[in-house]
């Protein structure tokens, strides 16, 4: 009797594991739901998220943008929404780490344990919590990085974007947590700040290069605001 309850107390505290028909339904339905990447080379996105922030960026300077959002806002501040846009981030981080804390407690998932293999009963849905915290840290030192370089050049143009990314991954965390991976779509919106955060990126280096506005073609210099 006291092997079999200490039996029980050992698959209590393990992750439960599915049956043998269980599981593979589980997660055949979703990998179903999942959505394919693009059939293109790695590099490929990258290069379409600068060339179309790049043109994003020369919108933003025709339209005059940046002091536009200075007049109204009345912040004159370079580093000020920067900061501001990070500690909404570290916000939002670690409101993720912490949800995946929860669900580690709700799925009996011990540490170090980082995913579930699919023969777990509950992998489908703790995995989704992991996710959607990785997922998130994986593009903050990207971002940082081009928050930094865009507050030398569009302070806040570039605290703006970086913030709607990043408020993006609430919407985006949810739709992860229903246990349908295709779902997190709802935050898709957020790239617009990635987009526009690279275009900067780009621009600022194109300028510091080859000069402004020299270096950009006749009919866009006669539109673009002076510096």
């Amino acid at each position: 009797q006291q092997q079999q309850q200490q039996q029980r107390q050992q698959q209590q505290q393990q992750p439960r594991e599915a049956t043998s028909t269980a599981a593979p339904a589980n997660f055949e339905l979703h990998r179903k739901n999942v959505p394919r990447p693009l059939a293109v080379p790695g590099f490929v996105m990258p290069v379409i998220f600068y060339v179309v922030g790049l043109a994003f960026a020369f919108l933003l300077d025709v339209a005059d943008a940046e002091r536009r959002l200075q007049r109204a806002t009345g912040c004159y501040s370079r580093y000020g929404p920067a900061t501001f846009a990070f500690v909404l981030s570290t916000i939002v981080v670690q409101w993720l780490g912490m949800n995946v804390n929860a669900a580690r407690t709700k799925y009996n998932v011990a540490w170090p344990t980082l995913y579930l293999p699919p023969t777990f009963r509950d992998a489908v849905a703790y995995n989704c919590y992991q996710r959607a915290h990785q997922h998130t840290l994986e593009n903050v030192p990207t971002l940082l990085a081009a928050l930094a370089v865009g507050t030398l050049h569009r302070p806040l143009i570039a605290a703006l974007a970086y913030a709607a990314f990043f408020a993006s991954r609430v919407p985006f965390a949810f739709g992860y947590y229903t246990g349908d991976a295709s779902r997190r779509n709802r935050g898709a919106w957020g790239y617009l700040g990635v987009v526009v955060l690279y275009g900067l990126v780009l621009q600022f280096a194109i300028e510091k290069t080859f000069g402004l506005p020299s270096a950009w073609p006749a009919p866009l210099r006669a539109v673009l605001p002076q510096q």
